[in-house]
């Protein structure tokens, strides 16, 4: 992947930062007609536009912390934090992966009571994705497990085990992403892939038959769940109650 994931975003000017066909802009005073999104954080304006030819020699290094790289898991994803307000997540893509936006959108529909990001804006380059969300809180479970009582620590993992119910009850006949796309799971294929699926039940059980532990009991319903549960992923506040789930 040219450039390396984690330099999706390159500053182009002191105001401006390149994230593929698009330009994310803090402080833009004027609303552009071809603004395709914009937010206000704390009194200043960031729009996204389309992209201007930019002569690479005249790059700028980083001179300020308003975009700044926070997370970088090699070649598969990079997150900078944009102001106080947002996100711009970065994954590799190709047309067989599923959107994060559509599965926000899957869950804040069919899971209501479970809070997720609110989507500002996604947009795809070739070979990666770029993902604008706003922030969900501050603090992760992860963050302030050690300083909360036993109490605080059972209500947390309850109500996380109660969205986790819930939202299983959303099932389809195949296993596959919300909108019926591959799913990352390369644990569950012998050759090692990173996407499997679709898989009906029955291409499911051929497929982990051929692993090395047989094929667990399986009914005819796949559920709905998050892939990547964890600590770092729920969002509480500084009592511990929840406040929502990310990635």
């Amino acid at each position: 992947m040219h450039p390396p994931i984690k330099d999706s975003l390159q500053q182009v000017s002191p105001s401006c930062w390149r994230a593929g066909s698009l330009v994310i802009e803090c402080d833009s005073t004027t609303n552009s007609p071809d603004t395709v999104a914009e937010w206000s954080d704390e009194g200043i304006t960031w729009r996204i536009r389309p992209a201007k030819p930019y002569n690479k020699d005249q790059m700028f290094a980083p001179t300020t912390t308003q975009v700044k790289l926070i997370h970088e898991g090699g070649t598969l994803s990079a997150v900078w934090q944009i102001g106080h307000r947002a996100f711009c997540k970065v994954h590799p893509w190709n047309t067989r992966l599923e959107s994060e936006a559509a599965t926000i959108a899957f869950v804040k529909q069919a899971a209501p009571y479970v809070r997720t990001p609110n989507v500002i804006h996604e947009w795809f380059d070739q070979d990666r994705s770029f993902l604008i969300v706003e922030r969900l809180g501050h603090t992760t479970l992860n963050d302030i497990w050690g300083s909360l009582s036993t109490l605080q620590r059972t209500l947390a993992v309850q109500t996380v085990a109660q969205y986790c119910q819930k939202m299983a009850k959303n099932t389809s006949k195949v296993f596959s992403s919300v909108t019926g796309k591959c799913v990352g799971e390369p644990y569950l294929d012998a050759s090692g892939s990173e996407l499997v699926g679709p898989w009906t039940p029955e291409q499911c059980r051929q497929a982990l038959s051929t692993s090395s532990a047989p094929c667990p009991p399986m009914d005819e319903d796949f559920h709905f769940y998050h892939a990547d549960l964890g600590p770092t992923n729920i969002m509480v506040a500084e009592d511990g109650t929840v406040e929502g789930i990310i990635d």
